[in-house]
């Protein structure tokens, strides 16, 4: 039952029409609620969520973004960790747009000549069985498809908590990873590892002089202004990259070796570059999301976009389960809160059952997602400074908040009352 005599005749009269502030409205009314009991349920942890559509970018947020008690704001940067792969995934297939790649030809064609000038080794030198290696595409890369094993491991984690400010590089990656396929038949194998190859694959197309001198912005429209609000670190602590007009907020995770909570403030930011390294608000995230797949998108060609979110394939359970396109994750609404998307088991008739695509992302202290929804053409991002360590028993705050806020939209998009 509404409970507001305004909404309520908003909601009777949307079959017809609704402007895009009468829809903020809602969204507001329906969500904010979710934000404000999730921030105040751990702690006050800051917690963002943007519901982005063509007409109306509609940012929402709660709580503290740092020990003082200072409150979170729209501009503040969050780490997105793995949600970079998205990124990066996008910057391949705009190569692949321009003529500069072929995503279906062995990357050692385009990446050993440049490798042997910068670290002195090729990919084969580094995995094995060579032939195997060199048979390994960026279509692979980007698809979880090449049997490149994770460098992202607990003892990688290990590694890094004993030395914090340690810029781990890609090269440190690629040989943290096992040297050995874990799988020869081009299986689906969720790794890390990909995105820093994929990374050193467009520092080698665009033939810098180093992996650090590759610029991750190319990606980006010309005219995307939302690009102020996103930042690529590369050597440093986080703490080291804030200015006046950049304020990137305290992230919280724990050391389940010592039970420390550790603010990874103080921490290396760089996060595993191409695969996890992008820090930005929760709104520009948002605008990213839909300019690359909203209806209106102006990031890639719809044929690459559609290579993208095509060919979904499971990766191995074992390791990190998920259904898996081109730097994409399939989702539906309810599975947000462990990220797996297929096998659809919601019933058919159900409205708010939507399959999304976006991706995922953990990162010290941090933990996020991004979603595209196709049948509302809306985009929505979430980010919570609490990471999956300290996960309550439902699972992340953020997803949970994410599953809500799209059933408010459906609600609304299906003129049904929405309760506050």
């Amino acid at each position: 039952m509404c409970k507001s005599f305004f909404i309520c005749i908003i909601l009777l009269q949307f079959a017809w029409s609704i402007t895009p502030q009468q829809f903020e409205v809602l969204v507001r009314v329906g969500c904010e609620p979710f934000l404000y009991s999730a921030s105040k349920s751990t702690n006050d942890s800051a917690i963002a969520m943007t519901v982005t559509t063509k007409d109306v970018v509609i940012d929402m947020f709660a709580g503290t973004s740092a020990p003082d008690g200072t409150k979170l704001k729209t501009s503040d940067m969050f780490l997105w960790g793995s949600l970079t792969k998205m990124v990066t995934a996008a910057a391949i297939m705009k190569q692949y747009q321009r003529g500069k790649i072929d995503i279906d030809v062995p990357v050692y064609r385009y990446l050993d000549p440049w490798l042997m000038r910068t670290n002195g080794s090729r990919l084969s030198d580094i995995y094995s069985p060579a032939d195997l290696v060199n048979n390994i595409t960026a279509r692979d890369l980007i698809g979880m498809t090449s049997g490149i094993g994770d460098f992202d491991t607990p003892e990688t984690e290990q590694y890094q908590f004993s030395n914090k400010s340690h810029d781990i590089t890609p090269y440190e990656d690629i040989w943290l990873a096992p040297h050995e396929l874990t799988c020869t038949d081009k299986c689906g194998n969720y790794s890390s590892t990909n995105f820093d190859v994929a990374g050193l694959l467009l520092a080698a197309i665009n033939d810098v002089d180093e992996w650090y001198d590759y610029n991750q912005y190319e990606v980006f429209p010309d005219d995307a202004t939302y690009v102020d609000e996103i930042f690529y670190p590369k050597l440093g602590t986080c703490s080291s990259f804030v200015t006046e007009n950049r304020t990137i907020i305290h992230g919280y995770v724990n050391d389940t070796a010592t039970g420390e909570i550790i603010d990874s403030y103080d921490m290396s930011c760089l996060g595993g570059w191409t695969c996890g390294n992008t820090v930005a608000s929760n709104r520009a995230m948002g605008q990213f999301t839909y300019d690359l797949f909203g209806k209106e998108g102006t990031l890639l060609d719809d044929k690459y976009v559609n290579m993208m979110i095509s060919g979904w394939k499971k990766t191995d359970p074992k390791w990190f389960g998920s259904t898996y396109g081109l730097g994409v994750m399939l989702m539906t609404r309810p599975h947000l809160t462990h990220l797996s998307g297929f096998p659809h088991t919601g019933e058919e008739t159900d409205p708010f059952d939507d399959f999304q695509y976006g991706h995922g992302g953990e990162t010290y202290g941090f933990v996020g997602a991004a979603v595209y929804n196709p049948s509302q053409d809306i985009a929505y991002t979430v980010s919570n400074n609490n990471d999956l360590t300290l996960a309550g028993p439902h699972g992340p705050i953020p997803y949970q908040v994410l599953g809500e806020c799209v059933m408010v939209v459906a609600k609304i998009l299906n003129g049904t009352s929405i309760e506050y």
